[in-house]
């Protein structure tokens, strides 16, 4: 493939890049504008992608054809950056039918060693255990990675302690939408998990209690210490706990903490 032979200045070029960074089909036409543009495209193009693990059966799916281009280019697998895992139960609450496993979306994930930030959309009150034993198994070897820096985990119950114990590199945790940890799987590890960032949105009540509880046993290696960054969403009864974390992060630089209150939300 030739391209015109314009040259722009890089800071420019990023600039463009960087405006365009949500728009896919903005940055295929950048792909295809120079040889200058071509490499930054590429990268924001599949730093961030998206799997559904459950899909229509007999569908091309928009997994298998990555899986397809990453098979032929394998220097692609490298800029994957984050992954954002859907779809996770074979039947939701509104789906029409039950879905198939997508062998290309469990073949994509089990690839990607290069993972700094893992995002998993599961569905209200399921759990952890449900997951089929492949996809937990993949998602355990990712957590037990050197390079995962954030993890958000959005309604899904029961995600095992001791994975997240063992994301070293960990320095953004998020849990959302009534997710909740199985804490009869924690176990004590000597390294220490330094947070930067912890954003605790609508999770269950009784969770959030739990939680907080887990984070100051002796043995859990979770250190708040270095936190600077602290959101929480808390039911009006369970909010004294949350006061109680802040006054333990000493190099806290930004607090954004709101009160659910019965038909409103207070932001304090």
């Amino acid at each position: 493939m030739s391209y015109p032979t314009t040259v722009f200045p890089q800071e420019l070029i990023d600039l463009i890049i960087d405006d365009a960074a949500e728009d896919t089909q903005s940055l295929l036409s950048c792909a295809l504008t120079s040889s200058s543009f071509y490499p930054a495209s590429r990268r924001a193009l599949f730093s961030r992608i998206e799997l559904d693990m459950h899909t229509k059966p007999d569908v091309m799916t928009r997994s298998a054809r990555l899986n397809h281009a990453i098979s032929h280019n394998p220097h692609l697998l490298p800029l994957i950056k984050s992954v954002v895992v859907k779809r996770m139960f074979a039947h939701e609450r509104g789906s029409p039918c039950f879905l198939h496993q997508d062998r290309d979306s469990l073949d994509i994930l089990l690839r990607l060693t290069h993972l700094r930030e893992l995002t998993l959309i599961g569905h209200i009150h399921k759990d952890w255990a449900l997951l089929s034993p492949n996809l937990r198994k993949i998602v355990a070897s990712i957590c037990h990675s050197a390079r995962l820096e954030r993890l958000t985990i959005d309604s899904l119950s029961n995600f095992p302690a001791h994975l997240l114990s063992s994301c070293l590199s960990l320095r953004q945790l998020e849990l959302t939408s009534m997710s909740t940890l199985c804490h009869e799987t924690f176990c004590t590890l000597p390294n220490r998990i330094s947070l930067e960032s912890l954003a605790l949105n609508y999770s269950d009540a009784f969770g959030l209690t739990k939680f907080v509880s887990w984070m100051f046993q002796p043995g859990c290696n979770v250190d708040l210490s270095r936190l600077r960054r602290l959101i929480v969403n808390v039911r009006r009864q369970h909010a004294y706990s949350w006061f109680v974390l802040a006054s333990k992060t000493p190099f806290l630089e930004e607090l954004e903490f709101s009160v659910i209150l019965p038909g409103e939300q207070v932001a304090i």
